[in-house]
């Protein structure tokens, strides 16, 4: 098999995937109700109980408009602590969306998630950088797009 085989079946293998994972029918709508951040922290972990991958992507939008604005990978035994980072609270050496999100929920648009899970775990970077090359007119929020 030629390179440029190899290439054109691993872009397709991926493409199969940035299109369920930029698929915002599939993704889950984060609530908050507290106007103080810290508060929703419960609510949100409890939105996200049931969400597993290892590549997810973030939507911003309202009455049922809704944009992919960030694309980001982590071990799928640890996506939903990722996710808290970019919707509750980080770190504050953590690199994270979310004072992006804050801003986005604070001027009355809402948050979507979704996930996908590609196996071997090692192949989301792979997935990551592939869905943020493609799809980096879109992805804002990606600062390493460019």
């Amino acid at each position: 098999m030629k390179q440029n085989d190899i290439i054109n079946t691993i872009e397709k293998y991926f493409d199969g995937f940035a299109k369920k994972l930029l698929d915002h029918s599939r993704a889950k709508l984060i609530t908050y109700q507290s106007k103080v951040w810290l508060n929703n922290e419960i609510l949100v972990m409890e939105q996200l109980k049931n969400i597993e991958g290892n590549v997810y992507c973030i939507f911003i939008g309202r009455e049922g408009i809704f944009e992919p604005v960030y694309v980001g990978e982590r071990e799928s035994n640890s996506i939903k602590q990722r996710l808290r980072e970019h919707l509750i609270k980080k770190h504050a050496k953590t690199g994270s969306q979310l004072k992006n999100v804050q801003t986005t929920v604070e001027s009355g648009y809402s948050i979507l998630i979704n996930t996908v899970l590609i196996k071997p775990d090692y192949l989301r970077h792979s997935l990551e950088k592939y869905i943020i090359s493609q799809f980096k007119h879109v992805l804002i929020w990606n600062i390493h797009r460019r």
